[in-house]
């Protein structure tokens, strides 16, 4: 392709440059917060024009960034760039030629270079590969929340907004999206140049394209047009494409109506990926999906329907929280978490009449903060950081559901109106800009008769959850301030937090316990999700005896009404089984006997029969399983589908290996899917017969990170790796995954770390597994505080 002169030369995406004032001291790897302060005090008007060229067939990544922005003094200037140093060819700084100067992650460009005031720097580089998650047939970057600068020099954080503007070079099969539309393309013999129009204000983190062979679908309303491209090859799979188009649609429309801000940027589209790490991605224009969360089975359970639109509406909310308004620094990146999910909790309301909306909320933010909340790991939601490079350590339950939890007491405290009248006046405010919590409770603060910042103090910078017992049922109201609502019964059973909305650890007595079990069909269905998890707290922490709480919930799913208690029952129950050195056999006979049930609903028979793969226990049920597979049969009036069969063929190869090549061979010629059918061969591996096969594969992914991509296959062969029926080969894991924990992180994304360690220990919840971690810990007291937490939040029994 030919190329203009460089200086005039427009480049592409996103790897970072950062300026510092003092370059006397080399600056630390990562960005510090030092270095952010420093560069958002003394730079402006910044814009990138990028160039990305993808058709080498080395896999090289050509590219140009030139970058224009102001400074307020003559200064050293230091760009963020994640790579080696032969990856920067040339360097223009205001027209003058410049050595290329990397010191740990960054380009120090000398003050005698630069202007105060109007600048210029154009540079010729190889992209970094750390981001560009390639597959054979596509590729998309994910720069969140540091990784703009392992693609291309830049000033990585969030409150240096910029404008963008791209050009990409991609082969002539392909299609590319980004975060604006495209204004113009040009062919040539083998390849085409999208050029994408300008970008409004973005941070870095939210640059993004993805290139690759993809089949487009576009739909209008309201005179709005949004398209979504996607991989997917069953036609089926492909018709719930009208149902996404309306939960987007109404997403839109509602957070426009809430906030009274149209959409604030030039398109909605989004990209359904397969094996996609997360379960969704912001981009402003360019929102990113994984197929498994967009895409369901043919009878899918109201779970799944409940978990696509909140993830819609969830990522449809950041458009407004976290792109249009973004937090200064990612100490207060649950901010733009707890909106997304707490207007995602509005928004799919009325989608869902049918559903107990106060339910769904206490199984989808309360159970999940509650599963970190109670573990050695438990933090505030709020929390320092000192370098962004530790910013993905930041993200978990906590901040993603105990904050909405947090913010819906809040809400209660403002009221609704003037919580929404708050919100506006903080859009209003701070649109295509930044702003920090305590910003928010300044504007709040005006609105409510709270004392919301000694609330705050509590609620979002203190760590863990009150306790309240019969001897004690108010806790330390005084420092946890929240409604409660508790009933004594007989005169003498204590029932606790009987309508859901307090947050804690609620201890009954063990008689009180004994009856709520054993009057529970008389309570309402919030009373009984709410005491269900009672239950579940209490069995967890040792309090309640725990072979009585799995089969009692095994009994309670034969008769229960509610999908979402239904699913509750049977993952509270299958957790604890984990826990327990015995067969739970009746919990398996349980789930046996309701998958079997041809008079029980569809929905309620499927999450049995699926949980039911996992927890059989005797030489008959994984003989009937092994039919129902082999047969493509199951039990009748149940409908499976492929991905059902594709578990349920795992399974089977650990528990009949002499037959597991044959199983492995049936089932690849089920599946059509190409990306889908990857997959399954990594999972074949690791459900090998073969130990050694299954160590290779084991040590290949701490060999090297391009082992450990796409990161959801991975985490996948990893839960088979580390089956319960493998536990002492699976012991011999823990130390090896600790050690590579830190370059797991740094190589990872977000969510990776945290989520290799609830892999790698959620089966090997003993005395053994506790003990090897403990001494790991000691060993190592210099581990980063921020990895520590995953460890420990990892742990799923205090036994």
């Amino acid at each position: 392709m030919k190329r203009g002169n460089l200086p005039f030369r427009i480049c592409s995406v996103l790897t970072s440059i950062a300026l510092l004032v003092c370059c006397s001291m080399k600056p630390e790897p990562g960005v510090s917060a030092e270095l952010a302060r420093d560069r958002g005090a003394s730079l402006s008007d910044i814009r990138y024009c990028l160039n990305f060229d993808l058709t080498s067939d080395a896999g090289m990544v050509s590219a140009y960034d030139t970058i224009v922005f102001r400074s307020a003094v003559k200064q050293d200037v230091i760009l963020d760039f994640k790579a080696p140093v032969e990856s920067v060819r040339n360097i223009e700084v205001n027209g003058k030629a410049i050595s290329p100067n990397l010191i740990n992650e960054h380009l120090i460009i000398p003050r005698r270079y630069v202007n105060k005031g109007d600048n210029l720097i154009a540079i010729d580089f190889l992209a970094g590969e750390q981001s560009l998650n390639r597959r054979e047939e596509f590729l998309y970057t994910l720069l969140v929340p540091d990784r703009a600068r392992t693609l291309f020099p830049c000033f990585d954080q969030p409150d240096l907004k910029a404008v963008f503007k791209l050009d990409l070079t991609i082969p002539e099969s392909w299609t590319a999206v980004s975060n604006t539309a495209v204004c113009r393309e040009e062919s040539g013999r083998s390849f085409t140049t999208f050029h994408f129009s300008q970008t409004k204000p973005l941070s870095t983190y939210l640059f993004s394209f993805v290139a690759g062979r993809f089949d487009r679908i576009v739909r209008s309303r309201g005179g709005r047009t949004i398209s979504m491209y996607h991989r997917e090859t069953d036609t089926a799979r492909i018709a719930q494409s009208e149902e996404v188009f309306e939960l987007v649609f109404d997403s839109l429309e509602w957070m426009e109506e809430y906030t009274g801000i149209p959409y604030p940027f030039d398109k909605y589209d989004f990209i359904v990926l397969p094996d996609f790490q997360y379960g969704g991605m912001e981009h402003a224009g360019a929102t990113l999906y994984n197929d498994k969360r967009i895409f369901t089975g043919p009878r899918p359970t109201t779970d799944e329907l409940l978990e696509r639109a909140s993830l819609i509406a969830h990522e449809t909310s950041h458009m407004w929280f976290g792109d249009y308004v973004t937090m200064r620094w990612f100490d207060d990146v649950w901010t733009k978490e707890v909106f997304a999910n707490w207007f995602a909790a509005q928004i799919v309301r009325p989608a869902f009449p049918s559903v107990n909306h106060t339910l769904s909320d206490l199984k989808n933010y309360y159970a999940p903060a509650y599963s970190e909340d109670r573990t050695r790991g438990s933090n505030a939601i709020w929390r320092p950081l000192d370098n962004l490079q530790d910013a993905g350590l930041i993200y978990c339950n906590i901040i993603y559901d105990k904050a909405p939890v947090v913010m819906d007491k809040l809400a209660e405290m403002t009221g609704p109106e003037k919580f929404r009248n708050g919100m506006r006046e903080y859009l209003r405010r701070f649109g295509y800009s930044n702003a920090t919590w305590d910003e928010l409770v300044e504007i709040l603060d005006r609105y409510s008769e709270a004392d919301l910042e000694r609330w705050s103090d509590t609620w979002i910078k203190e760590p863990g959850m009150p306790e309240y017992s019969p001897e004690d049922p108010v806790g330390e109201a005084l420092k946890w301030q929240q409604k409660l609502c508790h009933r004594i019964e007989e005169g003498k059973y204590w029932i606790p937090n009987i309508d859901g909305k307090g947050y804690g650890w609620f201890r009954p007595d063990a008689a009180s316990m004994e009856y709520i079990m054993e009057h529970w069909e008389r309570y309402g269905e919030t009373e009984r999700m709410s005491l269900l998890m009672t239950l579940h707290e209490n069995s967890w922490r040792g309090t309640l005896d725990r072979k009585k709480f799995i089969e009692w919930c095994g009994e309670q799913a034969r008769t229960e009404s509610s999908p979402l208690i239904i699913s509750s029952l049977i993952s509270y129950a299958a957790g604890e089984t984990l826990r327990c050195e015995e067969e739970c056999t009746g919990f398996a006979a349980a789930l046996r006997g309701l998958a079997s049930d041809r008079s029980a609903d569809h929905e309620f028979r499927l999450m049995a029969f699926r949980q039911l793969t996992k927890s059989a226990c005797t030489p008959e049920q994984w003989d009937e399983l092994f039919s129902v597979w082999k047969q493509m049969c199951p039990y009748p009036g149940l409908e499976l589908d492929e991905s059902d069969y594709t578990a349920l063929a795992c399974q089977l190869m650990i528990r009949f290996p002499d037959v597991a090549s044959e199983i492995a061979c049936i089932q690849k010629g089920r599946i059509q899917n190409p990306d889908r059918l990857e997959t399954f061969k990594i999972l074949c591996k690791a459900a090998s017969p073969d130990r050694t096969e299954r160590k290779a594969l084991f040590d290949s992914f701490l060999k090297s990170p391009e082992n450990r991509r796409p990161e959801s296959r991975v985490l996948s062969a990893l839960s088979l790796l580390c089956h319960r029926s493998r536990r002492e080969e699976a012991g011999g894991y823990i130390v090896p995954s600790l050690d590579a924990l830190t370059d797991i992180q740094r190589s990872g994304d977000i969510f990776f770390p945290a989520e290799w360690c609830r892999t790698l220990l959620r089966n090997q919840q003993n005395a053994n597994a506790r003990n090897i971690v403990n001494a790991w810990l000691e060993a190592h007291p210099d581990t980063n505080p921020l990895l520590v937490t995953k460890i420990l939040q990892s742990e799923t029994s205090p036994d």
